[in-house]
This record gives structure tokens, sequence and C-alpha cells, in this order.
């Protein structure tokens, strides 16, 4: 039986899972779940996930929720010894990439997704206008964890290592969202600037596929006279 996967690829950590699949080639059943018209919250998927949220996975019965532990099991699962890069089986190797793990949903997830909360999410949830006020503060804060990753995390080509990993697939993910409001975040940091053109390079053609939603609201916003009255599900649905 091949692997259900619950995603929508507007979620960042979606993409992640999905790239691992389609770059190794794993077969799965497309089990699409829009965030954006509240099917997460559905008594249907309420049983895959009860947190309602994506990604998640069914294997034969077996349900994981929580996209490091998905891509934890992935590799496991499908280990060929010219995919050991994915999750090293050396042990310093893999604490290596657990120690990023750790790190990520504190700081580059936190971090990259508070920008894209206060220009689309606040908006669309509440209402109300963009709380300007709040931006320089977050996009300072995002400054310094890119300069704390970059400086730390990126000492070798990739994350921790000479080759990629679930570290730099989740890691990417969170980054590239920032498109969606058209931030560039690797201005001033050449390094990483580099990082994310490895990464992406070595996640093609399946990378632009991934991100087509994004791709089409970085353009809706670019091209959005007032963005302050943007709005994502109307451009998404467009």
């Amino acid at each position: 039986m091949v692997v259900k996967f619950y995603f929508d690829l507007m979620s960042q950590p979606s993409r992640a899972v999905y790239l691992f699949l389609k770059i190794n080639d794993i077969p799965f059943e497309d089990c699409r779940v829009e965030l954006f018209k509240g099917e997460h919250k559905t008594e249907e998927f309420s049983q895959i996930n009860p947190m309602q949220a994506v990604p998640a996975i069914e294997d034969d019965g077996f349900i994981l929720t929580e996209c490091s532990a998905i891509l934890k099991y992935l590799a496991h699962k499908n280990y060929k010894a010219d995919r050991a890069h994915w999750y090293p089986t050396v042990a310093k190797q893999r604490a290596q990439i657990d120690e990023y793990l750790s790190w990520h949903h504190g700081n580059t997830r936190e971090k990259t997704n508070k920008p894209f909360i206060l220009w689309m999410l606040e908006p669309l949830i509440t209402g109300n206008k963009v709380n300007k006020e709040a931006l320089p503060q977050a996009h300072d804060e995002l400054e310094k964890m890119v300069t704390r990753f970059e400086s730390y995390y990126l000492k070798n080509n990739f994350i921790n290592s000479n080759c990629i990993s679930i570290a730099d697939i989740m890691a990417v993910c969170e980054f590239s969202h920032l498109k969606s409001i058209c931030h560039d975040v690797t201005e001033g940091h050449p390094k990483f600037a580099a990082w994310i053109k490895a990464v992406t390079d070595a996640l093609q053609p399946h990378y632009d596929e991934a991100m087509v939603r994004i791709y089409k609201i970085q353009r809706a916003f670019e091209g959005h006279s007032e963005r302050e009255n943007f709005n994502l599900v109307d451009e998404l649905y467009a």
C-alpha cells in the first residue's frame, strides 16, 4: 500500500514532506486538505489528526503527524545507501541534523511566520488593516535569526553538513514562504543566499511545482496598489 499524504501546499511543513516524497520517487496517495476552506476542521480529517493540522500521513493504518517526525520516518523506511544523506545513520551526523530540527520551530518557523501573519493572516482573520507598527520589530527579529542561522548552521554547504538533508528541506520551505510577501531575506547574507540556491536547485523540478501557489500570491501582492487591503483568499482562489 502507498502512503496516504494529507497536505496543503500553502503549508510550509506540507511542502517539506511533499518535496521529500517527490525527490525520492516515493509513491503516495494525494489527499489534499484545503486549509483556507476549513477542510482541516472537518470531522473526517479530525479522525486522522485531532490537532487539525497538516501534514499527516497514513501508512497501512499507521498515522503520523508533525513534519519532522514524518520526514524521519520516511527517511528510515525508504533508506538506501544513496539516500543516507537525508537523515544520516552515523550518530554524530544525525545528532547535528537533530540539533537544527530542535532549533527550527522556535526560531526559523516562528520568525519567518511573523511577517506573513502580520501582512496577510491577521487582516484576513480580524478584518482589520495591517498592523504596520509591528512590522519593523518582526523584520528585525527575522534579520537577527537569519544572521544566527547563517553563522552557526551554514559552516558547510548545507545545514551542518556538506550534503542536503531533511533539515535543509524544512528550513528552505519556511524561508521561501516570505516570497508571498515579497520580502527578500537574502540581502546582505551571501552565504545564506548561496545555501538557498543550492537547496532549491537540488530539489528541482519539484521545488517550483510545490511553490506554484506561493508564486501566484507573490505576483498578486507585487501588483497590488494597496497592500494593506490585500485579500489572501481572494487572490488564492481567483
